[in-house]
């Protein structure tokens, strides 16, 4: 068996070194000199690569077969075998070779030497499958042909019949098909031919398999392919139902490639000529992007980033994803035009700084710097926008925009926009923008700043892109930018320290609020002041101004809060005054008489339990008292706000400003919590009480400028504002059983007052403002809430039962409500009543007692009842029984009503004085919905949802209806989905009970002739004679043409239109208005899409889907 391995490990031996000539020095394989045909590796070699090359386990039975020792590791196995055989190990640290190459599979092999050209060969047939590693990029290439030569001397390899190529890299995988291969091992440069390649791609959430093939495809030491007389599609079918072909194809990088002479064709019909495109791999500095609006004409937009980068964006036509995207990660540089990526490593960035610069040939041009960053400095974030804008008027007229105001006959030149800034008009205009925020130990300060020369100026400029969207070239598109009719400044800022030294008596000490903001508003400019340029303009930003509105500086706030008593700080005992560590006594070489030095430590340790704490321990806290927890919080927030408004009722133009002040208002709001809670043994006694202190106040500064009646308005105003309160809230509550089964059960009190109010009341002499202050009277108008309820919970049955009863207390009117829950098994019922005291009549009230109850049989299988008596009149008011099994349920009410009787035509049902507890309605649902299994070896699914709902008033039985729905879905493997949905509803289901139809004199009917009549589509008055009406109707198709999907929809439903009709004036009628839908996309280029709509409107066509 040894000499048998032995023999392969030499032919193995052989092919192996043969082929791995990229991994050994060519050099040293050419200083044999005489190396002949059959020349071998020593003996030694063969079974020293035969050792090194075995694993553990076949080391381990190999040692075993020798009787040597099987101790030891796989290393010590290798050493003690070469001993055996005596042959020395190289101890010479191993290199990691460049490349690698294994034989997997082959049949046979065959080792030649042409000795004219002096070049040796191996040649191995018979389902052959080389892998080959190259360590230095970390590809891995594997191919599999019918036969493989490889050629020594010029480390050259050719491979013939059935070649599948593929290289995978950590970005994907490649895969190569054809019938001759030869590349070179130590460049990877080579040639297929015939050759096709695959390369997946994803399209709008869709993988798609693109196909590259070509006459010739090469592949040069640099990693560029070249595919002649090439050809693309990711249709499977032949021929393809769209291809590009192309004289050449150039794969040049990530994300870069060319073609030259190439044609889309459409099945076989040629559709685009492409002369010649390139994509470069690189991004253009300044990230141009191009596109056409209605108003604003074609644009270009660059966005140049000065730090940080673009997001990665796709190719400008999807099917154009040829060669990977480049991978962005290293430090960039730019050459020419280009941003290109170094192998670098780059610094990332802490924000985002760009320069933006525009032109539009109808709008004008814009330029700005925009800039965005996180932890500079102070700053948490900061971001800011500063750009200005030379625009023109854009005007409408019925053949589009044009730039030029024509009136008449009179063809005026363009009108140049300008602007307004500090009272000072300037030629063009602006944009800025800027906030901050700044976190500094407890201070935090957040800021915006808006400047905004028009509200049209962010709706002009703000809807930008960073790549070229060719469909927006070829397809207007309109801004989809709002107006900002708002501008404001603000500076919000807090200081909060975190410790203050004073815990817990201070535990919170700080400003909550210190803010301040102007904030601006926009108006139109009356128009007789303006010319005729921004008058007929389209959204003119003439037409309209920012101005000052009311500034609110300061607003102010100081919050401090704390425990000033506590349990827990009662008990707490104080900290052991610990000395310097200048003074403590070194007691590192001490150590009690009985214990052992640390390196005879018993790890038993049983005198553990009657060990001495250290010196300097912490001793165990005492307990604290018997069950006894209190506390006693505080928290106030004193605030104060002053706003000023301006006297801006007379501008009308940014002339007109001036930083006047038509009144202020000096507010102060304020607020205070006194908490205390209290309690024994945990939740046994538990006692809370709050005391809430608000007060506001308002007055107005700087009026001088005001009318007497608006002052006086304003000022009332104010003292009605002005007022103040202290409300107090009580809550007890006492878990007092403590048996595991009841502990649930509990005692609650709880008490809502007003202690004190004060608000405004009336006018005085020389009208002085008279407050009234009001305090606390045991009366209801200062009690929110008094009362007192009982809470018994018991776990029994496995289950909770429950009984809850809740009172009011004096002086608010007496009530007492009251219910109950009980499971048992499979029933649940509860009970709920209530009573009340009527203070006028001096007698108690019983409220309507609810009574409900499910019975649960099964898991589908549920009875309901829920009845409501009347106390008070000792009546039934309504009931309800629901029963509910699977998929179908039914209903029946009962009702304390009147009973109604019908008049006769032009009448209807008449109220009679006849009223008891009588059957109000009947109903029953079933719904039913099924997924058949797959049928038609696994290509059809079926899926059927149905529903029947019938409703009868037993009341007024005209009042009834029937509904039914239908929905189909069947869908047929990338061939087609079809879906239908209808609703139908009959409202003259009394019709078919003889006598009903009899009590209202109409005619009785047949419910199968109405159904039949419903479904006759050959006759449109049979369908109008069947009262079943259809009430919505949707059928949607789609199919799936290999590479395009064609969704068809068609949606219509009864809709009520006032309409003029045989010469009656207009009156309501009731229409089907129906909506066509259909759908058109080609999903290797979804850029190119249709959709085309049809309705009462007429027909309408856009690129939108639907």
């Amino acid at each position: 068996m040894i000499e048998l391995r032995r023999i392969l490990a030499r032919v193995a031996a052989r092919l192996v070194f043969a082929l791995a000539a990229l991994c050994v020095s060519t050099a040293n394989l050419g200083a044999q000199d005489g190396l002949v045909e059959n020349s071998a590796l020593s003996e030694s070699d063969v079974v020293r690569r035969d050792v090194e090359t075995s694993d553990y386990y076949e080391l381990l039975a190999w040692a075993e077969r020798l009787g040597l020792s099987t101790r030891g590791t796989r290393a010590d196995l290798v050493s003690r075998l070469l001993a055996h055989y005596g042959i020395p190990r190289d101890t010479a640290a191993p290199t990691q070779p460049a490349r690698r190459i294994t034989i997997d599979t082959a049949k046979e092999a065959e080792y030649f030497t042409i000795e004219e050209l002096d070049e040796q060969n191996v040649r191995i047939r018979g389902g052959v499958r080389i892998t080959m590693e190259d360590t230095e990029t970390g590809a891995v290439h594997t191919i599999e042909a019918d036969e493989v030569t490889f050629n020594q001397t010029e480390e050259l390899l050719v491979a013939h019949g059935d070649i599948v190529y593929t290289i995978r890299r950590e970005t994907g995988s490649e895969y190569f098909y054809g019938e001759g291969l030869a590349f070179r091992l130590d460049t990877w440069d080579g040639v297929f031919i015939d050759g096709v390649s695959e390369r997946d791609r994803r399209i709008e959430e869709e993988d798609l398999t693109f196909l590259f093939s070509g006459r010739y495809i090469t592949r040069s030491r640099e990693d560029v392919i070249v595919l002649e007389s090439g050809t693309i599609t990711s249709s499977r079918a032949v021929p393809p139902y769209y291809s590009i072909r192309a004289g050449k194809i150039w794969i040049l990088g990530p994300g870069e490639w060319g073609l030259e002479n190439a044609i889309l064709y459409v099945g076989r019909v040629p559709v685009l000529y492409f002369p010649f495109f390139f994509r470069p791999g690189d991004r253009l500095f300044f990230n141009p992007s191009l596109g056409y609006r209605l108003r604003d004409g074609y644009y270009i937009q660059t966005t140049t980033y000065l730090l940080g980068r673009p997001d990665e964006s796709r190719s400008p036509f999807s099917f154009l994803q040829i060669a990977e995207e480049a991978r962005a990660g290293g430090r960039r540089e730019i050459v020419g035009l280009y941003v290109r990526e170094t192998d670098e490593p780059a610094e990332e960035p802490k924000g985002v700084l760009t320069v933006l610069a525009d032109i539009y040939t109808n709008l004008g041009a814009f330029v700005a710097i925009e800039g965005s960053f996180e932890g500079v400095g102070p700053f948490a974030t900061l971001g800011f926008r500063s750009g200005l804008a030379a625009t023109r008027h854009v005007y409408e007229t019925a053949a589009g925009y044009t730039t030029r105001r024509v009136d008449g006959s009179v063809i005026h030149p363009s009108s140049w926009n300008s602007a307004w800034f500090l009272g000072t008009e300037l030629p063009f205009r602006y944009d800025i923008d800027l906030t901050f925020q700044l976190v500094y130990d407890a201070l935090r300060v957040r800021g915006t700043f808006e400047a905004l020369s028009d509200p049209y100026m962010r709706r002009d400029f703000s809807d930008r892109a960073e790549d070229i969207d060719w469909t927006s070239v070829f397809s207007p598109a309109e801004t989809t930018a709002a107006e900002k009719t708002t501008a404001t400044w603000s500076i919000a800022s807090s200081f909060m320290p975190r410790a203050l030294g004073l815990s817990p008596y201070v535990q919170t000490f700080g400003v909550s609020t210190l803010d301040a903001s102007f904030r601006f508003r926009s108006r139109m400019i009356p128009a007789d002041r303006l010319d005729a340029n921004v008058l007929q303009a389209d959204r003119s930003p003439e037409a309209r101004f920012f101005y000052p509105d009311i500034l609110v500086a300061p607003d102010i706030a100081v919050r401090i809060a704390g425990t000033p008593i506590s349990s827990q700080q009662a008990t707490r005992p104080a900290a052991a005054a610990r000395p310097p560590d200048d003074e403590q006594p070194n007691l590192d070489d001490f150590r009690p008489p009985w214990s052992t030095p640390d390196d005879e430590v018993d790890d038993e340790q049983p005198d553990r339990p009657f060990r001495l704490p250290p010196i300097f321990g912490r001793l165990a806290d005492p307990s604290p008292a018997p069950g006894i927890t209190y506390s006693v919080t505080y928290d106030a927030t004193p605030r104060v706000v002053v706003e000023n408004l301006t006297d801006s009722s007379e501008w009308r133009h940014p002339e007109d400003i001036s930083l006047n002040f038509l009144y202020g208002t000096l507010t102060s709001r304020n607020t205070g919590r006194i908490g205390v809670q209290w309690a024994v043994r945990g939740n046994l006694i538990s006692v809370r009480n709050t005391v809430n202190i608000a007060a506001q106040y308002r007055t107005l500064i700087n009026d001088d400028d005001l009318e007497e009646a608006e002052r006086a308005t304003r000022a009332e105003q104010s003292y009605r504002f002005s007022s103040a309160n202290i409300r107090n809230d009580l809550s007890l509550t006492s878990f007092f059983v403590t048996a595991e089964r009841f502990d649930r059960t509990n005692v609650s009190y709880g008490l809502d007052t007003l202690l004190y109010q004060r608000a405004f009341d009336s006018f005085g002499f020389a009208r002085e403002p008279v407050f009234i202050d009001d305090f606390f009277k045991w009366e209801p108008e200062y009690i929110r809430s008094h009362t007192l309820g009982l809470n018994l919970s018991a776990r029994v049955f496995d289950a909770e039962q429950t009984l809850q009863i809740r009172s009011n207390l004096p002086p608010l009117s007496s009530r007492y409500t009251g219910n109950t829950r009980w499971i048992t098994g499979p029933v649940t019922s509860s009970v709920q009543a209530s009573i009340a005291r009527d203070e006028e009549a001096l007698e108690w009230v019983p409220g309507p007692v609810t009574l409900a109850q499910e019975i649960r049989l099964g898991p589908t299988i549920r009875i309901n009842e829920n009845l409501v008596y009347n106390t008070a009149d000792r009546e039934f008011r309504s009931s309800r029984t629901r029963i509910t099994a699977g998929p179908f349920s039914s209903t029946f009410d009962m009702q304390n009503s009147p009973r109604y009787e019908f008049g006769g035509p032009g009448v209807g049902w008449v109220v009679t004085d006849d009223t008891a507890f009588r059957p109000s309605g009947v109903g029953a649902t079933v719904r039913y919905s099924r997924t058949f299994d797959p049928f038609w070896k696994d290509r059809v699914t079926f899926r059927l949802e149905t529903g029947a709902d019938y409703q009868m008033n037993l009341l007024r039985f005209t009042e009834s209806r029937f509904d039914f729905s239908l929905g189909l879905t069947l869908g047929i493997h990338e061939f087609l989905d079809l879906t239908f949905s209808s609703r139908s509803r009959n409202s003259v289901t009394y019709q078919y009970i003889p006598r009903l139809a009899d009590t209202v004199g109409v005619p009785q009917r047949n419910i199968g002739g109405d159904l039949l009549r419903s479904f006759n589509f050959f006759s449109e008055q049979d369908r109008i004679d069947s009262p079943f009406n259809l009430q919505d109707l949707t059928v949607r198709a789609t199919h799936y043409l290999a590479d395009w999907d064609l969704s068809i929809a068609y949606r219509g439903s009864p809709q009520r239109r006032v309409e003029a009709l045989d010469g009656v004036p207009e009156r309501p009628v009731l229409k089907w208005v129906g909506t066509f839908t259909a759908f058109l996309i080609w999903r290797p280029i979804p850029e190119l899409r249709t959709r085309a709509r049809y309705d009462e409107d007429g027909f309408d066509f856009d690129t939108e889907r639907p």
